[in-house]
């Protein structure tokens, strides 16, 4: 199942998508910050309410 974090970049959007991931599930992360920790192994978007292209 893919599963929508919107603020996927902050401590409780990486605490969250660490636990989905690890009962086999997609986490997409949906944030206007950036992530700082990005790795290869997951899905992030970088949005703002601006960006309407998504």
């Amino acid at each position: 199942m893919k599963i929508l974090l919107t603020g996927g970049s902050g401590d409780l959007g990486k605490v969250l998508a660490y636990r989905i991931e690890k009962r086999g599930d997609v986490a997409l992360r949906l944030d206007a910050a950036g992530c700082y920790h990005a790795a290869s192994d997951y899905y992030f978007a970088l949005y703002t309410t601006k960006n309407r292209s998504l």
